[in-house]
């Protein structure tokens, strides 16, 4: 069995040559090309409006690399080598506990009227990426405990009390958007993308305590609309993706009436929270051995969902993705999850995603695969084979494979997991 899951992840890759064309930019030229099998579902036909699979299409999430601060180190942790697999962008979240609004603004964490910053973490994290030509995406979550709405409360991170809530009053929402203009002056071009929030689930605890954003809708929106005063659009400006929340009952084709719910709140002004957004972020988890066409089926619903808000062309962000907490890693699991990269992107870039943030290379969710092995080739095997494709056809073939295919660097590509 194992094999055959390797062969699968490796094999099945086909490139033709063509005549070089100017139009194949606009697909008017494209001639459809003959599915492996008979097709059981299209996730693109021919003669719908190509997309371009982007340069940062691979993202990725690492918690331990380049650096760890000094107390972990003195514990005896080290950081995580360096990632051996390709990727185009990162998400910073969760790296070394050093990215949160309440990390970076640490005067706040004891007095309300105190602001005092901590960069060097980050900057340290920024300057790595930016020199690898990555692209980055800053993720805002974690309220200071002194401007929080609940100080006191314990939240995911036991050592950040009152994390997890909204603000406490005005004053408190504005420094957020003063945190927000800050981080980006300091970092300009090396900041591509602001994530406005990690997994929310205003007024919908689940359970609260573990959640890492909790307030009303209204707040949820009036957190978006200091992001969007902080980062007014521009050509330069980074693209405020979200809200990043993680839901479990998408159903094909059907609107989330909860998500819908969050998307369209308003927030003090009168304004929606979708209006703030560039594009739309959302977490999606499974186990390594399910059906990859359930990603599909969400990402059909967050489509609806999308054209239920007036939104339907709305760029749309998988900005955490990767296996449930809890998945005990073998070999056969690795070469599962390998084969689930390797399929969920050929999904993903057929639907149009622009981009998937893996999460992450070195924690649990993928088996670790800063450290190598199937997982990691999957991940540079999609870097290498979808960067760039102009994608015309996708599509899961009767025996379980998945097959895409376009015009990349003036040629006819299909691609076959």
């Amino acid at each position: 069995m194992k094999k055959s899951l390797i062969a699968v992840a490796v094999a099945g890759i086909t490139l033709f040559a063509c005549k070089k064309n100017p139009h194949h930019g606009n697909g008017k030229d494209y001639k459809p090309g003959i599915p492996p099998g008979k097709v059981v579902q299209w996730i693109r036909t021919s003669d719908a409006r190509p997309s371009v699979v982007p340069s940062d299409f691979v993202g990725m999430h690492l918690h331990r690399w380049p650096n760890l601060p000094e107390w972990e180190k003195e514990y005896g942790e080290v950081p995580s080598p360096t990632p051996p697999f390709k990727y185009g962008a990162r998400r910073l979240w969760n790296y070394a506990e050093a990215t949160a609004w309440c990390a970076v603004d640490i005067g706040y964490m004891q007095d309300e009227n105190t602001e005092e910053r901590s960069w060097d973490m980050l900057d340290e994290v920024v300057d790595a990426e930016a020199a690898a030509n990555h692209k980055l995406m800053m993720t805002i979550n974690g309220t200071p405990k002194m401007l929080s709405s609940h100080p006191e409360r314990p939240g995911a991170y036991p050592g950040w009390p009152g994390h997890q809530y909204a603000p406490k009053d005005a004053a408190a929402f504005d420094k957020l958007r003063k945190y927000v203009a800050d981080l980006v002056g300091r970092y300009g071009s090396k900041l591509s993308y602001i994530d406005t929030n990690n997994e929310p689930d205003p007024e919908n605890p689940i359970p609260e305590e573990l959640n890492y954003w909790v307030g009303t809708k209204e707040e949820h929106a009036e957190w978006h609309r200091m992001q969007r005063l902080a980062v007014p659009r521009g050509d330069n400006a980074p693209l405020l993706i979200g809200p990043s929340m993680v839901v479990w009952d998408w159903e094909q084709n059907k609107v989330h009436e909860y998500s819908l719910s969050v998307l369209t709140a308003r927030d003090t002004k009168g304004t929606r929270l979708i209006d703030h957004l560039d594009a739309y972020g959302f977490h999606y988890y499974t186990w390594p051995d399910a059906d990859p066409i359930e990603y599909w089926q969400t990402l059909t619903a967050v489509k609806a969902t999308l054209k239920a808000a007036g939104m339907e062309d709305m760029a749309i962000y998988d900005t955490e993705h990767g296996a449930l907490d809890g998945m005990e890693w073998d070999d056969e699991s690795r070469q599962q999850q390998a084969i689930q990269v390797l399929r969920h992107s050929i999904i993903a870039a057929g639907v149009g995603v622009k981009m998937i943030a893996w999460y992450s290379g070195d924690g649990s969710n993928l088996g670790q695969p800063s450290n190598g092995g199937p997982v990691s080739d999957a991940l540079t095997k999609v870097y290498n084979d979808l960067t760039g494709l102009e994608v015309h056809e996708a599509a899961v073939i009767e025996d379980g494979r998945y097959w895409i295919r376009g015009i990349k660097d003036g040629q006819v590509a299909e691609f076959i997991y």
